[in-house]
């Protein structure tokens, strides 16, 4: 799972939540974060819970008035609705069950947030949630509030980006390659398409009223005026070779840019390669996915040392 989104996202959050097994975060469900460093921001994560599962949430105090809840579990549930949200500009998703919307957000806020009216800032946690009333307003309700004396989260980018929250992705590696190869392939089709249309040119103006071409079976004998030539217009796509060795040049590049030679994803050498250049060339086109999973390899162990041995 760590792999799965330091590749895809250029990135990968980490959660340590009870238990030994770490909690990978899916960037997806990300609801707003600093775009420029993560970490240092408030950032908050969207979650939807079935009734039983944030029931079942009940015993790590959400919902209790001691922990700042300003609605019970119950009640928030008997508010559910059977559809999850998506964009204002979009339509909801009806679901078979009632789900329940909430947002687990991370970072520093004043003192006062979870009691008092201290103006020193501290990490805290809130866990806030919405309802929607008979005339479809929302009310947001919060339930669970702390403060968090360590953030508990890790984070590690791909390809560093100056001024950027996440790293470069390997698909966004491949945007502009794989925008080119799109533009070609519907101009390829256009072109097949016109070059598909069978059509006649003749020097008998009156062919066209004698005979409905559209209508003609196959082996149907027709008549021109003496003198004049009836002929099938040459429209054969000469130039798509062009777009197709385009094609090649743009596949070639993204695969230097992810360092994906042809001896590394099976592609058989040409004839006459010798064994120890292939392998050499192997070697080098491996050392950029080496460093990179060396960078995996540190984030691991740090994880390893930081949460799994002291649970241990």
């Amino acid at each position: 799972e760590v792999v799965e989104s330091y590749v895809d996202f250029g990135c990968v959050l980490v959660k340590n939540v009870e238990g030994a097994r770490p909690e990978v975060v899916n960037m997806q469900s990300l609801a707003f974060c600093d775009q420029t460093n993560l970490l240092t921001g408030p950032f908050a994560i969207k979650h939807f819970y079935s009734p039983a599962e944030l029931r079942a949430m009940s015993k790590k105090g959400w919902g209790s008035e001691a922990n700042g809840a300003t609605i019970s579990i119950n009640d928030l549930i008997l508010k559910s609705e059977d559809y999850k949200h998506k964009k204002e500009d979009e339509k909801s998703n009806p679901t078979p069950g009632n789900y329940i919307e909430l947002y687990e957000v991370h970072g520093q806020f004043p003192n006062w947030y979870v009691s008092g009216t201290d103006e020193e800032y501290s990490n805290q946690l809130h866990i806030i949630g919405y309802y929607h009333d008979d005339q479809g307003n929302a009310h947001g309700v919060t339930l669970f509030k702390k403060k968090e004396p360590k953030l508990p989260f890790k984070f590690l980018k791909r390809d560093e980006v100056f001024g950027r929250a996440l790293g470069f992705g390997a698909i966004e590696e491949l945007f502009e390659a794989q925008t080119w190869t799109n533009s070609n392939e519907v101009d390829m089709l256009a072109m097949l398409k016109h070059a598909s249309k069978v059509v006649y040119v003749t020097e008998d103006p009156t062919y066209k009223t004698k005979n409905k071409i559209s209508e003609l079976d196959n082996g149907e004998v027709t008549t021109i005026q003496q003198g004049t030539r009836l002929e099938q217009v040459n429209n054969t796509p000469r130039n798509i070779n062009i777009f197709e060795n385009a094609n090649v040049k743009w596949e070639e590049h993204g695969n230097r840019i992810g360092a994906a030679t042809e001896a590394l994803y099976g592609e058989e050498p040409a004839a006459g390669t010798p064994f120890k250049s292939v392998e050499f060339q192997a070697m080098q086109a491996q050392s950029l996915h080496k460093w990179r999973q060396g960078k995996l390899a540190v984030f691991m162990d740090e994880i390893y040392r930081d949460w799994i041995l002291p649970f241990i």
